[in-house]
């Protein structure tokens, strides 16, 4: 059976700067049953100025992204705190790291990987930066194919492993424009592991994701879409997460594997049900003894096990040796063979 595709909970800031609320969010994901959390470290000095315009405009409590950024960070002890709340939780934990120095905390952290946003695949400085030590999924959401793949490729020479995750940046993305099909297409381009990420805020896309074969997929999450922050509104709620996960794990067990229907023969139950609804050789009408009988007599009914139908060439021209009663199976005793 193929390994179940792995389920990533996209934090973002959705904490909006609160350990305890980031603590919430940890145990929500976990009791909805995913693989993996995830949250985005962002450094002010390190990567923004205040020249930076949001991309959706929806704070007034921020005059720029930089004071937003600035007013959601954690500190490093608070960053162990939600690492080791996590890891006790058994969940994965990523990091989108937004500058170097944001990738060496990381790295002290010991996190499970290191998400390279749609964005920052184009941040020639931060890829350079990456190692042999870094676990490291990217995103494909501004990429063309070709774009992609190059990027991808010069990755694979420098990172501990890759993997890539096909998605549209757009906030929330209309159905129109996921493209699910070019999941298989860059598997087939790349040959790393390739999944999605999704930003529609709807729960059934993500499962559309699974059944087009994606080995991991990330999904936005937060307690209400109503919540203040640019995320929200592309995010999904924790009972649609619980949703995801049923869904996943009901679809790799019904995919199952060919040689179980290949062995059908030797299942107890399915020899019963052939038992059941087989069929068996009858005459199609009451005949009296001595009726020689006919092709045309011949009617198949149930239940198996009597005579077969691949064994008629037995009864065809054989001579009843008594009065037969059609509601019931022909048996040997009933014809004489010549």
């Amino acid at each position: 059976m193929n390994e179940k595709c792995f389920l990533i909970a996209e934090i973002g800031q959705t904490h909006e700067g609160s350990v305890g609320m980031a603590e919430s969010l940890c145990n929500s994901v976990a009791k909805a049953g995913f693989d993996s959390i995830k949250f985005q470290m962002h450094i002010a000095n390190e990567e923004s100025t205040l020249d930076e315009q949001f991309r959706i405009s929806f704070s007034y409590v921020d005059k720029t992204r930089f004071n937003y950024w600035d007013r959601t960070s954690f500190s490093i002890s608070e960053w162990e705190y939600i690492v080791s709340l996590s890891k006790k939780l058994n969940l994965k934990i990523g990091i989108s790291p937004f500058s170097k120095k944001a990738v060496d905390i990381c790295r002290e952290l010991k996190i499970d990987f290191l998400k390279l946003g749609s964005g920052e695949v184009f941040n020639q400085e931060l890829i350079d930066y990456l190692d042999k030590t870094d676990n490291v999924i990217m995103s494909s959401g501004m990429s063309t194919i070709n774009e992609t793949v190059e990027i991808s490729n010069y990755l694979l020479g420098r990172v501990k492993t890759l993997s890539l995750t096909h998605c549209h940046s757009a906030y929330p993305c209309e159905i129109k424009d996921l493209n699910l099909s070019t999941i298989e297409h860059l598997k087939n381009l790349i040959g790393i592991p390739v999944g999605y990420s999704d930003h529609s805020g709807n729960f059934q896309v993500g499962m559309a994701a699974i059944a087009n074969k994606a080995q991991l997929l990330e999904v936005h999450c937060a307690f209400s879409r109503e919540m203040f922050g640019p995320d929200s509104k592309s995010s999904l709620i924790f009972s649609e997460l619980e949703e995801i996960k049923k869904f996943r794990d009901i679809y790799y067990e019904s995919m199952g594997d060919v040689k179980n229907v290949e062995n059908r023969e030797n299942s107890r139950y399915i020899k019963h049900m052939k038992q059941i609804f087989g069929r068996s050789i009858c005459l199609n009408r009451n005949l009296p003894k001595g009726h020689i009988i006919k092709e045309s007599d011949i009617i198949m009914k149930k239940p198996y096990g009597g005579i077969s139908f691949k064994d008629r060439r037995k009864v065809i021209n054989s001579v009843l040796s008594k009065d037969y009663d059609s509601k019931y199976l022909l048996n040997k005793e009933d014809f004489l063979n010549d």
